[in-house]
């Protein structure tokens, strides 16, 4: 591959690491380049790395000179990539930096309510642009140094789990975050069906998840709020609380671990660097003061396929289609019976005015099995997921499945 195209193919996949932990603009770059006569411009610097544009000549010209790709590769500290012949040769090199530099572990479970984030790159998602967009936005607000307490209140159905589960296994290694955690409702609370309107219940879903969290960061007996405060700090690290909804009140008769982390998160006045150490998916019965809190609801109008957004949403189906195809080994092909007809049919349709990416990605992977003709597509009749499927169809938790209708 020529030079500007790895440039191209990088900055496009390893955006964050290219931009915020390294800090390539148009003005670092003009230094690496050399260029003789006149800066380069900011055109030439969208034109270097945008895909689907044609690189200066004069730049091109740049790129000729080995010293000059050696700075580049310096600047990412990725020795060697300028030697890659193919884009699979280019995420060998780049994920070992990348990634490598956040030491990512195997995803752990304790009562399958607590994960240790996985690293994972976006490529092998292939997320949808909207996706992308929220996923930055709330990233901002967990970068922003300002909070302690993020709160995305949009319902479960938009894909929050899956968008809470993408930013902590992408997004914030590529941000140098070094630890992040996801704690879900427990898997008994989960059976049961707790959601939003059991939220009140006086049972603390959290607390087994709780527990193996204060387990992983080693501290020892009955750990106050702040104690986890003080370790999510010193650590580096981000707790996400997925469906903060199903979260009970604190009370006298019921102390609660997470209740107390909140407490003293939102508490804290002085600023802190370092992201925000907690961000709650779902809008908990506690109050959210403000000062060190935020409140994001504005999620949904970046991930929402509107009215009028049909081609939009099969050209997303198709693409995700054709990758569960893969994953299973199946054999693309369009005359592959009903269930595909009607999945095109329903994403192509303007029947729902809001659909997600969440509910097409599904709907994909269900549309990709060849071999189950009884299971439906239709996202509220109900269906059971198979056992194996997908990282992405993993990341969404039983409680949104539930809500969009299908058994988990």
């Amino acid at each position: 591959m020529s030079p500007d195209r790895i440039i191209k193919y990088v900055q496009k996949n390893y955006r964050l690491y290219w931009r915020k932990v390294r800090g390539l603009d148009c003005e670092r770059f003009c230094t690496l380049l050399k260029i003789p006569d006149r800066p380069l411009q900011a055109d030439e610097y969208s034109r270097l790395t945008n895909p689907k544009a044609s690189t200066p000549k004069r730049i091109c010209q740049r790129l000729e000179d080995r010293d000059v790709l050696a700075s580049i590769e310096n600047a990412l500290l990725c020795e060697g990539l300028f030697d890659c012949r193919s884009e699979s040769e280019i995420d060998a090199v780049m994920d070992a930096t990348v990634f490598g530099r956040t030491k990512p572990t195997r995803p752990t479970r304790a009562h399958g309510s607590f994960i240790v984030a996985q690293t994972l790159p976006f490529k092998r998602l292939a997320l949808h642009p909207r996706e992308e967009r929220a996923i930055n936005h709330l990233l901002n607000h967990i970068t922003d140094g300002r909070f302690n307490v993020i709160c995305w209140t949009d319902p479960p159905p938009i894909g929050s789990s899956f968008v809470a589960h993408t930013l902590a296994a992408n997004s914030l290694p590529q941000c140098e975050i070094t630890n992040t955690y996801l704690i879900k409702p427990s898997l008994d609370a989960d059976n049961r069906g707790v959601l939003a309107q059991e939220a009140y219940s006086p049972v603390d879903v959290f607390d087994a998840a709780m527990n193996a969290l204060c387990e992983h960061l080693n501290l020892e007996g009955r750990a106050s709020g702040l104690q986890i405060l003080q370790a999510l700090r010193r650590m580096r690290s981000v707790l996400f609380v997925l469906h903060a909804e199903c979260l009970a009140p604190e009370s006298r008769d019921n102390a609660s671990k997470l209740c107390d982390l909140i407490s003293e998160a939102r508490s804290d006045c002085l600023r802190k660097e370092g992201p925000a150490p907690v961000v709650l998916i779902g809008k908990p019965p506690v109050e959210l003061s403000s000062g060190r809190t935020t409140v994001v609801n504005d999620m949904g109008s970046l991930l929402a396929f509107g009215s009028r957004t049909s081609q939009e949403r099969s050209e997303f189906f198709e693409s995700q289609w054709r990758r569960f195809c893969e994953f299973r080994n199946n054999v693309i092909a369009d005359d592959v019976g009903a269930r595909l007809k009607r999945a095109r049919q329903y994403c192509n349709s303007e029947v729902e005015p809001v659909m997600w990416p969440s509910t097409i990605r599904l709907l994909a992977f269900f549309a990709s099995n060849y071999e189950r003709s009884a299971i439906s597509i239709q996202p509220r009749a109900g269906t059971t997921l198979p056992r194996c499927r997908p990282s992405d169809c993993r990341m969404t938790s039983a409680c949104t499945l539930r809500t969009l209708g299908f058994k988990p």
